[in-house]
C-alpha cells in the first residue's frame, strides 16, 4: 500500500506552529527542508537526543526526496 507511513532520522533545526526545518541524519545543513506538521509529525520531539524520528507517509517521503 503506497500510504504507509515511513519513519525517517531528522533532525529538527526550527519550528514553528505550521511546520518544522528538518534536515536527515546525517546533519547537513545544507539540506534541511521545511515540511508541514499537517504531513509531518514527530511524535518523540520533547525528548532529548540528537536524532528524531519523522513520520509522514512514503508517498510524501518520496515526494519531497526523503526516500530515494
Amino acid at each position: 500500500m503506497m500510504d504507509d507511513i515511513v519513519q525517517i532520522p531528522v533532525r529538527v533545526l526550527n519550528e514553528t506552529d505550521q511546520a518544522w526545518l528538518m534536515a536527515a541524519a546525517p546533519f547537513r545543513r545544507s539540506s534541511a527542508y521545511w515540511e508541514p506538521k499537517a504531513k509531518v509529525t514527530i511524535p518523540d520531539r520533547n525528548e532529548i537526543k540528537p536524532t528524531l524520528t519523522a513520520c509522514m507517509t512514503r508517498d510524501y517521503a518520496t515526494s519531497r526526496g526523503w526516500l530515494k
